[in-house]
């Protein structure tokens, strides 16, 4: 599935080049996202960026804090983390797994 092949360039450029949130981070997710919507479109459906930003929404925080050795709920310091610090942690996680669950049954073209 190349929307978890680009979480994993995405988690693996983000620890190596630490949490910052400056231009060259944004322009980066841009091209991501970019390049879901494109590869969706091409592959015949014009939901790519949504499957991305359902994936990474559901699994890019927690894996990005387990490969800094940091507790699964950590949140970076984006305006969106500072919004999701006030929810409880275990209610985010909830919401975690929901949108896993809904964007993998949507990929699969089960819903």
């Amino acid at each position: 599935m190349i929307y978890c092949l680009q979480i994993l360039i995405e988690l693996i450029n983000e620890t190596k080049n630490g949490d910052k949130h400056d231009l060259n981070s944004s322009l980066r997710l841009l091209a991501h996202i970019s390049f879901a919507t494109i590869v969706g479109v091409l592959s015949g459906t014009y939901f790519g960026a949504l499957y991305y930003i359902g994936l990474r929404f559901a699994i890019f925080d927690i894996s990005f804090a387990l490969l800094r050795g940091q507790r699964w709920d950590y949140l970076g310091s984006n305006k969106l983390d500072l919004i999701l610090k006030k929810t409880n942690r275990w209610a985010l996680l909830a919401l975690r797994v929901v949108v896993l669950i809904i964007t993998i049954l949507y990929y699969e073209r089960i819903i």
